[in-house]
């Protein structure tokens, strides 16, 4: 059991990869992180929840798309014997024509380390523009067109009628992974892609799609008879050096 002490994940933890001395925790629900055998240095990746799209303001022009979580990475130096409880953010609502503002999404956080990882804010049916978060920007709308949402590592694609930004790259799990697309709004009548890492795509004439689970990604910009789509749930990982 020595690569496994140190820490241990509860109900969040969706999985345990051991090498060597390394011991990995991906949280995809709620749980805690309990660290034995310490003081001992954790690395992190943590990524909000994604808000949710708007619906088009009294199908006059399409809904703008909800903007991903922030993500946040690093590394916490010697963390002491305890249990630290993790809360994985939630998926913002899509909002249905002029129902107003889409739903925010939820933090991410690690009771305990102080690590917290902002949800990304919901659409506006009053508006052709794409939702931001902290970090980055959503896009621009004109005429009837509308923006894609801000994504995890970067402002929403192109100016007017845009896609949405692309997600957060992080390597804590081996591979490179991404995570936090943006959701996609529409160049009238066609839809904008989501950004990479799960986004959201807008609608244009069809119905969008929400922001993947597990991934804080926005949801994509619906229009004038279909409610926006929904941010997808955060994410966290840790691991122990």
């Amino acid at each position: 059991m020595g690569a496994l002490t140190g820490i241990s994940g509860n109900s969040g933890n969706s999985g345990l990869l051991v090498s060597g001395p390394q011991t990995l925790f991906t949280f995809t629900a709620n749980g805690d992180l309990v660290v034995t055998g310490g003081p001992r240095d954790v690395q992190y990746f943590l990524i909000g929840g994604g808000g949710g799209g708007s619906g088009g303001l009294n199908g006059n022009w399409y809904g703008a798309a909800g903007a991903s979580g922030v993500a946040i990475s690093g590394t916490v130096a010697a963390v002491a014997n305890g249990i630290y409880t993790v809360v994985i953010g939630t998926g913002g609502a899509g909002a249905f024509q002029a129902a107003g503002l889409a739903g925010s999404g939820g933090n991410t956080a690690c009771v305990g380390l102080g690590l917290i990882a902002a949800g990304g804010n919901g659409a506006d049916s009053a508006s052709r523009v794409g939702a931001s978060n902290a970090s980055f920007s959503g896009g621009l709308g004109s005429g009837t067109s509308s923006g894609g949402g801000a994504g995890a590592g970067s402002n929403a694609v192109g100016t007017s009628g845009t896609g949405g930004g692309n997600g957060a790259v992080t390597t804590i799990r081996g591979a490179s992974e991404t995570f936090g697309g943006g959701g996609g709004g529409t160049l009238n009548p066609n839809g904008q892609p989501g950004g990479t890492g799960g986004g959201g795509n807008g609608s244009g004439n069809f119905t969008p799609t929400s922001g993947a689970d597990n991934t804080g990604s926005g949801g994509g910009g619906g229009n004038g008879t279909n409610i926006g789509g929904n941010g997808g749930t955060g994410l966290a990982i840790f691991k122990l050096l």
